[in-house]
């Protein structure tokens, strides 16, 4: 259960962090090319975190009814 919490708080932080990239590069001198790829690269990652995370909350419901048996 431990490892579960963690890979919720470490996928946080992370998207925080690509959340930081996209709005530099939006804020920053670069092009409108940069900030397409840096919202491309953010948006795909969200869909892999909200991903993970349904991941977890799975294992850790099929866990808990493993417990219960």
């Amino acid at each position: 259960m431990k490892i579960l919490r963690f890979g919720r708080w470490f996928h946080a932080a992370f998207a925080m962090l690509w959340c930081l990239l996209l709005i530099d590069t939006i804020v920053g001198d670069e092009g409108p090319a940069a900030i397409a790829r840096a919202a491309a690269c953010t948006a795909m990652f969200l869909i892999f975190l909200l991903g993970t995370l349904r991941t977890l909350r799975r294992h850790r419901q099929e866990e808990t009814m493993r417990l219960r048996h």
